[in-house]
């Protein structure tokens, strides 16, 4: 990737972060307009479920542009909680990715939606009382 950004001649605009530490990913988020990742199915078979940064972003309140692939539309359902392209399609990620950041009435529309999606459905707090409900009703609850 790195060869590749020097061969676009991206160096300059480009910048390659690595680990950092959780309160500066969350100062990057706050900075950010948008939040893009153009996932597609690897030649293996190999994909994405549902990427953390996505529920991250929109947790944070970053709008999300994403390809429809996997389990991605189960959290990033297009027109609501994000916009969605096929896989394959920069042209059409462009697209989304410009209206995303231009049309205000569609960015007011999916910002709070897109955090109530993930604090309703992917709260990790409820799905761990869920799971453990479901353990304690198969008797595989804590021993006393």
């Amino acid at each position: 990737l790195l060869a590749f950004v020097q061969e676009l001649g991206l160096s300059s605009v480009t910048q390659w972060l690595g680990t950092l530490p959780h309160d500066r990913v969350l100062d990057y988020y706050r900075q950010a307009d948008l939040f893009v990742l153009g996932c597609k199915v690897a030649a293996n078979g190999d994909r994405d479920g549902i990427p953390n940064v996505f529920l991250e972003s929109m947790a944070m309140g970053v709008p999300v542009v994403t390809t429809n692939i996997s389990a991605i539309p189960e959290l990033v359902e297009n027109e609501k909680t994000g916009l969605l392209v096929p896989p394959g399609q920069p042209d059409q990620l462009a697209d989304a990715m410009l209206r995303m950041l231009t049309d205000r009435d569609l960015r007011n529309r999916i910002i709070p939606a897109a955090r109530r999606r993930v604090m309703q459905d992917f709260n990790n707090k409820v799905l761990i009382r869920d799971l453990a409900d479901i353990f304690n009703k198969k008797g595989i609850g804590p021993r006393e």
